[in-house]
Parts: structure tokens; sequence; C-alpha cells
């Protein structure tokens, strides 16, 4: 088994293991659309929906490749969606 495979292996036991402690879940699928598709990324703790985004793709690649991204480092991406839309830059550092 590669380096990188069980690497994945392992964030994604931690991740389970912490959503049974804080209750987060993280959800991100590609839906169909006219002319591409969206990529639809969410946050649920305790089964309350805590950030939700959908995105446009005219490239199903492209959207696949934000999808790996999203379903590799989900908590990257909710700080990063809630730092964007307050203007908090001071989150990424």
């Amino acid at each position: 088994m590669s380096g990188d495979k069980l690497g994945d292996i392992m964030t994604r036991t931690l991740r389970y293991f912490e959503s049974l402690h804080t209750g987060k879940e993280y959800s991100a699928v590609i839906e169909p659309a006219d002319g591409g598709c969206f990529l639809v990324f969410s946050q649920k703790i305790k089964n309350a929906e805590k950030v939700s985004a959908r995105l446009f793709f005219e490239s199903r690649v492209r959207a696949e490749e934000a999808l790996i991204y999203c379903r590799k480092k989900p908590e990257a991406v909710s700080e990063g969606l809630a730092a964007i839309l307050t203007g908090d830059i001071e989150r990424f550092f």
C-alpha cells in the first residue's frame, strides 16, 4: 500500500472519529446542470447544516478536481468559505 493511500485512510479514519465526538459531518457531491455541473459542499454539526455552498463549473473535470479537494480537506474548505464571506483574512494565517 502506498504512503499516499495509507495517509488518506488515516485522514478519513480520524475524521470519522472526530465526527463521532463533535457531530461534524461533511458532504461534497457533483450535480448535473445545464451547460455544466454544480459542486455542492456542506458541513453539518449534530445534523444541523452550518455551511452550504453551490458552485457552478462549466467543466466536469474542474468540478471533479474541486470535489477531490473538498473531500480531502473539508475543514479547510469550510474555514476558507467563512473567511472569504466574512472578509476575515486573518483566518488564513
